[in-house]
């Protein structure tokens, strides 16, 4: 790539923290210098090196299990370098590896509202881009890379993703760690909700109390934590009821954007 001028600076940034803060000691730190389809194994490879596993002995025999899927990790991967904007100078995409978190810098504003990249139609900035790496297998182009990234999430039991632009040259997504329900922010709870909402949402579902539970790894003991929390979400304006008539045990929830069974919402 240094071979390009315009090109030097846009293959991506890894870089390792031994702690949880930008002034923690950097125990790695390299930039690409292959191509985007060239390197990518190579980046997925020391970006899965560089994170935290641990021990998983549910099937009877021990597991080394990344703390963040591979999956989660090869889309959002995919979406820094194919998505960027080239026509923006001085940036460059960016990983950041913290003890507790994985930050993704991708240079340029997304084409789509960040509440809705799992109901809108995919955009591409890079069209040639996006379909070079289809051809090569690098990417799969069928615009359901982010709901794979949310349902591993998901399946992982980890907070949801969140997506944070800071301008028109910055957009910083997210992974954190594992955390109990009880120990999650307020933020990461509504977040969490409105995206599982999203999730069903787009197979034509709903959730509800007992969705929720599933998903944090609750029992029917939390329904009431539960409860509050899907009041806050609403109140956020995240989520509202499917069908305003229906009783409390029977209520479900779709994304604020959905169409629910009530046309006056």
């Amino acid at each position: 790539m240094s071979n390009f001028d315009t090109l030097s600076n846009r293959t991506l940034r890894i870089i390792k923290y031994d702690g949880v803060k930008h002034l923690s000691p950097v125990s790695f730190d390299k930039s690409g210098m292959l191509g985007i389809a060239n390197g990518f194994e190579n980046i997925i490879q020391n970006i899965m090196t560089l994170i935290k596993y641990h021990e998983d002995y549910s099937t009877g025999v021990r597991i080394d299990e990344p703390e963040f899927p591979l999956i989660a990790v090869r889309e959002l991967v995919a979406n820094t370098l194919v998505h960027q904007d080239f026509n923006l100078h001085g940036v460059r995409p960016k990983i950041e590896i913290f003890d507790n978190k994985i930050e993704f810098y991708n240079p340029g504003a997304p084409l789509i509202e960040t509440n809705r990249f799992l109901d809108s139609e995919p955009k591409s900035r890079n069209n040639d881009l996006a379909n070079l790496l289809h051809e090569l297998g690098t990417v799969e182009s069928r615009g359901n890379g982010i709901d794979r990234v949310f349902d591993s999430l998901e399946s992982a039991r980890l907070p949801a993703m969140t997506i944070v632009v800071k301008s028109a040259q910055d957009t910083i997504v997210t992974l954190r760690q594992q955390k109990n329900f009880k120990d999650m922010s307020v933020t990461e709870q509504d977040q969490s909700i409105y995206w599982h909402s999203c999730l069903k949402y787009v197979d034509d579902e709903q959730i509800n109390n007992a969705s929720l539970r599933k998903r944090f790894n609750l029992t029917k003991n939390d329904s009431n934590r539960i409860s509050k929390a899907i009041m806050h979400a609403i109140n956020s304006k995240l989520i509202k009821p499917y069908d305003s008539e229906a009783g409390r045990k029977l209520t479900t929830y779709i994304p604020f954007w959905g169409i629910s069974s009530d046309t006056t919402q």
